[in-house]
This record gives C-alpha cells, sequence and structure tokens, in this order.
C-alpha cells in the first residue's frame, strides 16, 4: 500500500505519486493535442482544453502534494489507500483550489487562474447548457 501524504508544508518522503504525475502531465498533453486537432469544433476544442488545464493542475498538485490544501489531500490519501487513481479523488472545484493554492504559494501570474475559471466555465455551459 502507498504512504499516506502527511505533515503539510513540511518536506514528506514521496507517497508514491510520482507514476500519477506522470499519468496526470501525459494526459494533460492527450488532451492539449485533442484541443489543438479540433480547432474545426471549437466546443469540442474548448472542453479538450479545459480538461488539459485540468489535468496540468492535477500534475502541479502531485509534485506539491505537502503544500495542497487539507481537504484535497484527504480525497488523495483515500484513493491511495484504496489503490485507486488519486486523480479521481478532488473534484473540480477542489482542482481550482490546488491550482490557486499553487499560483500563490509560487508567486505566480493570477491571470493562469482567471483563465483556468473561464475555460471551466465554458466547459460546464457546453456540456450542461446555461445555468438558469
Amino acid at each position: 500500500m502507498l504512504q499516506e501524504i502527511r505533515n503539510p508544508g513540511k518536506a514528506t518522503p514521496d507517497p508514491g505519486l510520482y507514476p500519477w504525475a506522470r499519468g496526470a502531465l501525459s494526459r494533460a498533453l492527450v488532451f492539449y493535442g485533442q484541443a489543438q486537432a479540433s480547432l474545426n469544433n471549437k466546443a469540442l476544442a474548448a472542453i479538450a482544453a479545459y480538461y488539459s488545464l485540468l489535468h496540468l493542475s492535477l500534475f502541479l498538485g502531485f509534485q506539491n502534494f505537502a503544500s495542497l490544501p487539507e481537504n484535497v489531500r484527504m480525497k488523495i490519501n483515500d484513493r491511495l489507500q484504496r489503490d485507486e487513481d488519486p486523480a479521481r479523488g478532488p473534484s473540480h472545484g477542489d482542482v481550482e483550489q490546488m491550482l490557486a493554492s499553487f499560483i500563490h504559494d509560487h508567486r505566480m501570474p493570477a491571470e493562469i487562474l482567471k483563465v483556468f475559471k473561464t475555460a471551466k466555465k465554458l466547459r460546464e455551459f457546453l456540456n450542461y447548457g446555461p445555468r438558469v
């Protein structure tokens, strides 16, 4: 069984997220490729671009697991303990929270989060229609 993520903000041993981080990056690249290949279909391109950003955010979170928000670490731990894909633990909102935390901690431009939120809203509109 894989080790739990513990000690937020402190150096901790790798809990076994490295292969999952590689998987998240691979998914991000696949979705990016789909977005580029689907430029004639704007809806499909937008959805694929959002999922590319989502999986890139998971990659960043897995690489910085010690600084993840506690609720997200708990969801990832739960998946790891069951030997399941930890990327399926956090919700889309959790991933947004992970990205916001990463951007803040690493003093990255706030526009990155703004792009993620816009892509998320567009994906939700395309998948579910307008919210009334």
